[in-house]
């Protein structure tokens, strides 16, 4: 997720949580780098009195608006400073949105972490096999290091010789849950959540998966318990965009 997906992923949740930033405002926080649900979090008093000055100094000084135009002066700097860039100020509107967004966003983070697992050892964890069968497509699969991600179509035969784990990444998968292999371990027959609760807190709850009569694993009691526990919490936003949200580092 590049920047300006990550930007307009934190405008929606935003958005969803009822809190409506200005174009303006919008532009001033990405070009100034304020980029992601945890550098929002950190604005306070300081940091709105640091980005009024760099507005009116340096984004609204004569070199760096002379070739901008009406719209986009507009756009940058509100409809009250667009004919006056360098004495740009912020106005309370402004600084009351300001605040409201780090006050969000930290009840965002409190409520939920990321989970990130390293390249280079989820590479060693996980060995990939392609299959060479011609499948549907499904989001997750232009990641490397996701097993049976395109697996959605597989024959009765093909699915009852999928281990429990490839069965858990499946469903993953399916659920458009990035990074799906840094979510789980397998003991046995006992899948043991490792989402994060906290920035220190692990989930670690297990989970007992079994088979039917078909040899087919049920992995139901892990998978309700990742939608109803983790999933979940994530009020006002749609099912697609909580699964980002669990391990998305660009996002924070």
């Amino acid at each position: 997720m590049n920047s300006e997906e990550s930007s307009e992923y934190t405008w929606k949740i935003l958005e969803e949580n009822h809190v409506i930033v200005p174009i303006h405002l919008k532009n001033i926080l990405c070009n100034l780098g304020y980029i992601g649900i945890r550098v929002l979090a950190k604005i306070d008093d300081s940091t709105i009195k640091e980005i009024e000055e760099f507005v009116s100094k340096v984004l609204g000084s004569a070199e760096m608006t002379k070739s901008m135009s009406l719209t986009e002066k507009q756009e940058q700097f509100g409809k009250t400073f667009a004919s006056k860039p360098e004495h740009f100020m912020l106005s309370p509107g402004d600084k009351a949105v300001l605040r409201v967004i780090s006050e969000v966003c930290t009840q965002i983070l409190e409520s939920y972490s990321i989970v990130s697992f390293p390249p280079d050892e989820m590479k060693k964890k996980f060995k990939i096999k392609h299959s060479k069968a011609t499948t549907r497509k499904s989001v997750g699969d232009e990641q490397p290091n996701s097993k049976c991600s395109s697996d959605i179509e597989l024959g009765e035969e093909a699915t009852k010789k999928l281990t429990l784990e490839q069965h858990v990444l499946r469903w993953g998968n399916r659920r458009q849950i990035e990074n799906m292999p840094s979510l789980f371990s397998i003991k046995d027959n006992i899948i043991i959540c490792l989402i994060k609760q906290s920035n220190s807190v692990t989930c670690n709850c297990e989970l007992k998966a079994w088979t039917d009569s078909k040899g087919h694993w049920k992995i139901s009691s892990y998978t309700k318990h990742v939608q109803q526990q983790h999933i979940g919490k994530f009020k006002n936003i749609s099912a697609e965009m909580a699964a980002r949200f669990l391990t998305s580092s660009a996002f924070f």
